[in-house]
């Protein structure tokens, strides 16, 4: 079994999982985007070691009662953080753990350099809680070697088991792993998953289902479903909770959203898992003004808000789609779990970091850092005003593309620029690559869009003229 994904086959992977109806575009035009990368690297201080996973550890930092954040200082392990997550809420504390979805050790200086503390501005949420709680060193590896994908990265943090990659909620035997979430609602406390990426994804699939592949998302639905499902499930992914040869547009549930709704099913059944929930006392949401308003009046919710995957951050304004930013559906998550007098787990996966860490997008990448601090702010302030029943814990399943801050760039054309220049970009360079028609389009986008500038020779090269 392959570590991790190469670029060539998560290039393929990505444009056929493609949430816009652009597969084939984008199928062509990824050579374009790996080129585009390449050139603007140059300008940018940042450098990018890898467009994969990497073996580096991850960082850690947890704020709330010592017993729990004092095991996870220093030197720790993936396993033992649901170790600690488990016995907390054994003790019946409530847990809130942020997952950086390829969140490294480089991508949390990037956000330390972006947002410097003793400068009178905030400083990075993550450092906060690193400074006020505890600061730990995260070993991600897995059973098939030092480098981990998601699936397994995500089942180590969920249950505290080390398997290969690819497998979600089972050990290496084949057994099916306990997770923190079961944990918690076998307590009677409320459960939430949040994720900017697909509810049936590799992460929050690792806290509820039971597969041997990450691939099989239909199974992943039907379990979330049939099994220990969260009070609060939020993110994208409509196309595997309607029935086979349906589109996303055409079901009466979802048919107020506009990302991916000529989407097909992706389900190999007749189920429809939306009418389920929706019968099971589920109020089901497609939109940032829906989900606001059922936070009132529901105490289950399964938010919807993409046909597969959702907007990667600094494109969901533009694409005005309706789609709630993360930190908007973990403020509302947390005020409907808090209910529950008995406490509640909450799990909030921040994956788009992933997935432009993979392109070596630093611009979008500095918007999901960004996004995510976000949700570290609004789950710190809830931690704090709970601070005796409360743990909270951010962290990363694994590194992607080891990214390097570097100061010093020669041979540049202009001086080097900012990241707070890098994190006025418009778009991500995906988007932009797949809406350009011709090398000047490409060029102005680049200009207007981006802090980056290409020649018009530089845009013919990229372009593959």
């Amino acid at each position: 079994m392959r570590r991790h994904l190469s670029w060539p086959l998560f290039i393929a992977l990505a444009a056929a999982t493609c949430s816009h109806g652009e597969d084939a575009s984008y199928s062509k035009r990824a050579p374009i985007l790996n080129r585009l990368t390449a050139t603007i690297g140059a300008q940018s201080p940042v450098r990018w070691q890898s467009r994969d996973h990497t073996p580096a550890p991850v960082p850690v930092a947890a704020v709330g009662d010592p017993r729990y954040t004092a095991r996870l200082s220093g030197g720790i392990r993936n396993i033992d953080i649901a170790a600690v997550m488990k016995q907390a809420l054994s003790d019946g504390v409530s847990v809130i753990l942020v997952i950086g979805d390829g969140f490294g050790e480089s991508h949390r200086k990037i956000l330390a350099t972006m947002r410097p503390t003793g400068t009178g501005r905030v400083g990075s949420h993550f450092e906060r809680i690193a400074n006020t709680g505890a600061r730990g060193v995260c070993d991600t590896r897995s059973a098939g070697g030092i480098t981990t994908d998601s699936a397994a990265a995500a089942t180590a943090l969920a249950c505290g088991v080390t398997t290969a990659n690819g497998v979600i909620g089972r050990a290496l035997s084949g057994a099916r792993c306990d997770s923190a979430l079961a944990l918690a609602r076998r307590r009677g406390m409320a459960t939430g998953l949040i994720t900017d990426t697909r509810v049936t994804d590799a992460t929050p699939a690792a806290f509820f289902a039971h597969v041997a592949n990450r691939r099989q998302e239909s199974a992943i639905a039907a379990q979330l479903v049939d099994g220990d499902t969260p009070d609060i499930i939020l993110g994208g992914g409509a196309c595997y909770f309607i029935p086979r040869t349906m589109a996303v547009r055409s079901h009466p549930a979802l048919n107020g959203r506009s990302v991916g709704a000529d989407l097909k099913s992706r389900r190999d059944d007749d189920r429809d898992l939306v009418t389920e929930m929706a019968a099971r006392g589920y109020r089901v949401v497609t939109n940032t003004e829906i989900l606001i308003s059922a936070a009132r009046g529901s105490n289950r919710i399964l938010g919807l808000f993409a046909g597969h995957t959702m907007n990667t951050t600094i494109d969901r304004d533009d694409e005005n789609t309706g789609e709630p930013g993360i930190d908007l559906m973990a403020r509302t998550a947390l005020s409907v779990l808090a209910r529950n007098p008995k406490g509640f787990f909450l799990m909030i996966e921040c994956g788009q970091l992933d997935l432009v860490s993979h392109m070596n997008d630093t611009g979008a990448v500095v918007g999901a850092l960004r996004e995510m601090d976000d949700v570290l702010r609004v789950c710190l302030d809830h931690a704090r005003a709970n601070s005796a029943r409360t743990l909270l814990i951010a962290t990363g399943d694994h590194e992607t593309g080891a990214p390097v801050i570097d100061p010093q760039i020669a041979g540049m054309r202009a001086p080097a620029l900012s990241l707070d220049a890098i994190a006025r970009q418009r778009r991500s360079l995906r988007r932009i690559v797949i809406d350009a028609r011709s090398t000047d389009e490409l060029r102005t986008r680049i200009d207007t869009e981006t802090a980056f500038r290409i020649n018009l020779e530089e845009a013919k090269i990229i372009w593959g003229q």
